[in-house]
């Protein structure tokens, strides 16, 4: 028993010698042969190896030298028919990374944070015109990826109105183009407006009233024109025209209180100076022996007014030659002929070379024959009811315009003759013939207005008027010329024509002008 047990060792140990000698690559045919390798054992890098089949094996157990090979020690055989199951490698956990997103109109910024971080270096909210932006609220502990918007609010700008210690203001937004100012605090006499000012969209901006002076006018009645002064609430007094001289009267201008409102319109209020002392005047009655005639002046004031009684009795006439005397010549430079007085004689003023005004009374029925022949009488209102101007009645003065009224009947022959600075003359609707040389010599004439009711021109009565440049007819049918001779007639168109009539009455030297329907 001994015996076999000791067999049996030897032969393993025979077997291990085998198996150490192929383990080490020897193939020079020793008895040993390699021992079987199991395929689970694990490799010297601490790898599995699968199970394969030994090289260079045949079905009788030997190898490629004739040796018997040992089949491989019983293990769990590897059933081909159920492969092994391929287990995927195991993904380590994706690691979370901890950002924050900022996010406004086209910009996007990121930046990354601890979690023990409790706050981080924002970037600054672009800026977006007419609003004022912030980032929203966030929280850091929540971790990982944060995102965060701006948000954006409307600015409302400011406009402060400022006038009189009161301050108005208005907001108003990118949104607004302009904006509409309060009322401007009044002033009496001012008027009030905003200064100018521009939407800035950005700092506050302050408008002030300014006040102007509103200015008033007043106008005032000079002749046929109307003198305009203007006034503030500044002013206490206005600077007013001269009253248009009126002899015999004071004048002076009405308009009321300074009212500082709408224009005003003055008026000149005349008062009576008080008559010449009927003392300064040598009298007579009148032929009829109803009133009385001045019959001289005596006296030596420059501005006389005739008084309208004597002894209780009318003064109904001034004198022939009563004025021309040397003081008077000289001296006498207005006068008032007052009411009652019908008729100025022969010369009454003739030669009195200073008198510039001479106011006629509307009882006045007759001018004498140079009655202001040689005055300096620049104007004169001839009343309506007058009926006679006589011979060179303004001969040689200084008139420079006469309306002949339509009450007048009759003017004499060269009534205005020599008037050089007469410039325009009308003729009324009463007047049947302009007399000889009527107007002869008045070089400054240069319109004349004849009256329907004339019918006849005498010779040469616009002679010498070389400025005449427009006659108006105002009744222009069954006019002719008349030579002394022979009658021609005068076309029609000719005296529409107002240029062509002026030329026809300055060239009427030798004939005259007749108006008939035969």
């Amino acid at each position: 028993m001994k015996k076999l047990k000791l067999l049996i060792g030897l032969l393993l140990l025979s077997l291990c010698i085998a198996a150490v000698a192929a383990g080490c690559g020897s193939s020079s045919g020793t008895v040993v042969d390699k021992l079987p390798i199991d395929n689970n054992m694990p490799k010297p890098d601490g790898s599995e190896t699968k199970p394969s089949v030994p090289p260079n094996t045949s079905g009788d157990g030997e190898n490629s030298n004739g040796d018997t090979q040992e089949p491989p020690s019983p293990t769990e055989p590897n059933d081909p028919t159920e492969p092994e199951p391929d287990v995927p490698p195991e993904t380590p956990p994706e690691e979370v990374e901890n950002i924050v997103v900022f996010i406004a109109e086209g910009f996007e910024y990121t930046v990354p944070y601890y979690a023990e971080d409790i706050a981080i270096n924002e970037p600054a909210v672009p800026e977006k015109r007419g609003y004022r932006g912030k980032w929203q609220c966030y929280d850091l502990s929540q971790g990982g990826k944060i995102t965060v918007h701006a948000e954006y609010k409307l600015i409302n700008y400011i406009i402060t109105f400022t006038a009189d210690n009161e301050s108005f203001e208005i907001t108003y937004t990118i949104f607004d183009s302009t904006v509409q100012p309060p009322q401007a605090p009044q002033r009496k006499g001012y008027n009030a407006v905003w200064e100018a000012f521009t939407l800035t969209y950005g700092e506050a901006i302050t408008v002030n009233a300014i006040y102007t002076p509103i200015i008033y006018k007043v106008y005032f009645p000079v002749g046929s024109e109307s003198i305009l002064r203007t006034y503030t609430i500044s002013d206490s007094a206005i600077n007013e025209p001269e009253v248009p001289h009126k002899a015999g009267y004071t004048g002076e201008w009405r308009y009321g209180e300074l009212t500082f409102g709408e224009d005003m319109y003055a008026e000149a209020v005349y008062t009576p100076l008080p008559a010449t002392s009927v003392k300064l005047f040598d009298w007579k009655l009148n032929s009829n022996g109803n009133g009385y005639v001045v019959n001289s002046y005596k006296g030596t004031d420059s501005n006389v007014i005739i008084p309208s009684f004597y002894k209780g009795l009318p003064v109904t006439e001034v004198g022939t030659f009563a004025f021309s005397n040397d003081f008077c010549e000289k001296s006498l430079n207005s006068v008032i002929i007052s009411e009652n007085v019908t008729k100025i004689g022969n010369g009454a003023f003739t030669y009195c070379f200073e008198l510039t005004e001479a106011e006629l009374p509307s009882t006045l029925l007759e001018i004498e024959i140079e009655a202001f022949s040689y005055t300096a009488i620049t104007e004169i209102n001839l009343p309506q009811g007058l009926a006679k101007i006589g011979q060179k009645a303004f001969t040689f003065t200084k008139l420079k315009s006469i309306v002949i009224p339509d009450s007048v009947t009759d003017i004499g022959e060269f009534a205005f003759k020599g008037c050089k600075q007469l410039q325009s003359a009308v003729i009324g609707n009463g007047l049947k013939a302009i007399k000889q040389q009527t107007f002869w010599n008045c070089e400054a004439l240069k319109t004349v207005e004849i009256g329907e009711s004339v019918e006849q021109i005498c010779k040469g009565a616009f002679e010498s008027c070389t400025a005449l440049e427009s006659a108006v007819f105002r009744d222009i049918t069954y006019w002719h010329l008349f030579d002394g001779k022979n009658t021609s007639t005068i076309i029609l168109e000719k005296l529409t024509d107002t240029a062509v009539a002026a030329q026809l009455l300055k060239n009427a030297i030798s004939t005259e002008f007749i108006k008939s329907d035969s």
